[in-house]
């Protein structure tokens, strides 16, 4: 794996402190992530554990016997565990307008 990667991964690490945002890490991880054109490689988790610290870390040891299979699985158990607030809100349904005609006679 690149060096200069690991490098800038394990520069600002998440350590789940009320100051941080855990969608906002993911979120430049994986703009690194992709600038540096790693796209789905299985090695994301092992790099991503990287930029992690304090309890973060301990969560990544505790949660190490569920072994994530895919990135996208990890991502969401992520997200589930440290993200403050609704991690998708899908938009409103678009209103539909049922008109009733009434005929006076």
């Amino acid at each position: 794996m690149n060096e200069e990667l690991i490098k800038h991964v394990e520069r600002d690490p998440f350590h789940d402190f009320t100051s941080e945002c855990a969608k906002e890490h993911l979120y430049n991880f994986e703009q690194l992530c992709n600038y540096y054109g790693l796209g789905d490689n299985p090695k994301k988790i092992q790099l991503f554990q990287l930029s992690l610290a304090g309890r973060a870390q301990e969560w990544v040891k505790f949660n190490a016997q569920h072994a994530f299979r895919t990135w996208n699985r990890y991502k969401e158990a992520f997200l589930y565990r440290f993200a403050r607030g609704p991690i998708y809100v899908p938009p409103p349904a678009p209103a539909t307008h049922n008109t009733i005609h009434h005929h006076q006679t």
